[in-house]
Formats: structure tokens, C-alpha cells, sequence
């Protein structure tokens, strides 16, 4: 009995020990998971953009002339009110970045054309006056909503530069003058983007009411330009390089 009491264990822990490996391996091998990877944010309107604009232009503007200088009287020696419009063409450049829907940034155009009328007055002391605005740059903020992946409405406005010659000439003068000038331009457009990168907008922009004075040395005279309002209506073509 002692000795079948001892084989027993024995042969049982033996019989144990081998059928271990089989029943280990039909087990799963144990396989860490994987690291999950963040799903990228989809921003098509996030980035850098370069582009060409086209514009017409509109407006009116109250020209007047002085003199001569300095012995001027209160009262204008010939005025035109001049009914001015135009093209103008040029490029732009901006800079976007987009969180959900919401698109933030800023951008900076330039355009050259003629947004301009010339007028002749009738009678004795008859006089022709011109009003040219031939130089626009626009520095401004943009905050937009993309109402779809591929559409953004937007709100715009900063400062615009304008560069301005005027002219009223008659019989016995001929006075000039041409500057720079500041005013405050807003609006709003709808852009769409046809393509990941390209994308084509409409746009309204108005450059507020200014005026500006322009001294003539040579007559001696002085002339002022009260610009009361320019409506420009503005196509873009424009392309996005992503940029962050």
C-alpha cells in the first residue's frame, strides 16, 4: 500500500505536467492594443492664401476749388459734383485659422484701375473737372461661418488706403493735385471652395466717406475732394496653401 501510495501521486503529477503545454496552446496569445491614434480635424479654410481680385466701383464726389492763396474767400470758385465708377484690378493675400465652423483672420489687397468721371460745366466761366481714384489697398479682419465644408459666409473690415488725383481746369487755370488718403472700408461676401485648394468669392465692400484737400503751388490754388462714399463690388479667385 505504501509504495502504490507513492506511484499514484507520481505518475499523476506526471500526467498533469504534460498535458500543460497542449492546453497552453490552445490559449490566445495575449496581444497589447494597439495606440490610438487622434483622428485629424478636418479645416479647409485654415491656412495661408494668395489670389487675384476684380472690382467695380462706385461713388460720388464733391469737388471744389479755391483761390488763389492764400487770400481765399469761403466760398468755392468752381464746384462739380461727379458721378464717379470704374474697374480696378489687383491681388490679395490672407492669413486663416478655423476652429469648428468658425473662420478667423486677416488679409491685405491691393488693386490699380480708374474709378473715375469727367464732367465740362456750360455757359460763361464754363470749367472741366475730374475725379480719379486709381490705387486701392485694404488691410482687414475676416470672421466667417462655414455653413458647409465648402462655404463661408464672412464679415470684413479694417482700413483703406486710396489714392486720389483731381482736376478742375478753365480758361485762365489749370489747378491739380493728387495724394493719399484713410478711411475706414467694411463688408461681407460668400466664398466657396470648388477644389481643396481653390476658391472663388463674391464680395461688397464700401470705403466710408472722406475728404481730402490738395495744394496746388503753381496756381496758386487749393482744391477739395469730399468723396462721399465708394461701393466696390469685388470678384476673387484664390488659392490656399496650408500653412498649420
Amino acid at each position: 500500500m505504501r509504495f502504490w501510495g507513492k506511484v499514484i501521486p507520481a505518475v499523476a503529477a506526471i500526467s498533469i505536467g504534460a498535458a500543460l503545454p497542449a492546453v497552453a496552446a490552445d490559449l490566445p496569445i495575449y496581444q497589447p492594443p494597439s495606440p490610438i491614434e487622434p483622428v485629424a480635424v478636418y479645416k479647409p479654410w485654415q491656412g495661408l492664401s494668395i489670389g487675384a481680385l476684380g472690382t467695380y466701383g462706385f461713388g460720388k464726389t464733391e469737388l471744389d476749388r479755391f483761390g488763389p492763396l492764400p487770400a481765399r474767400g469761403p466760398n468755392s470758385l468752381n464746384h462739380s459734383s461727379l458721378k464717379t465708377s470704374g474697374g480696378l484690378g489687383g491681388g490679395l493675400v490672407g492669413l486663416h485659422g478655423q476652429m469648428d465652423n468658425w473662420v478667423l483672420g486677416a488679409e491685405f489687397d491691393g488693386s490699380f484701375g480708374d474709378i473715375s468721371k469727367s464732367r465740362k460745366s456750360k455757359g460763361a466761366g464754363a470749367f472741366r473737372a475730374k475725379s480719379t481714384i486709381d490705387q486701392l489697398y485694404t488691410v482687414r479682419g475676416r470672421l466667417g461661418y462655414a455653413m458647409t465644408p465648402n462655404t463661408l459666409l464672412y464679415g470684413t473690415g479694417g482700413i483703406g488706403i486710396i489714392h486720389a488725383k483731381e482736376k478742375i481746369r478753365g480758361r485762365d487755370f489749370n489747378v491739380s493735385g493728387k495724394g493719399y488718403a484713410y478711411t475706414p472700408v467694411f463688408g461681407g461676401g460668400l466664398e466657396y471652395k470648388f477644389s481643396d485648394t481653390t476658391s472663388l468669392r463674391g464680395e461688397y465692400l464700401y470705403a466710408s466717406s472722406f475728404t481730402k484737400r490738395f495744394r496746388d503751388k503753381s496756381a496758386p490754388a487749393l482744391l477739395k475732394a469730399k468723396f462721399d462714399g465708394t461701393h466696390l463690388i469685388r470678384i476673387g479667385l484664390s488659392y490656399q496653401i496650408p500653412a498649420f
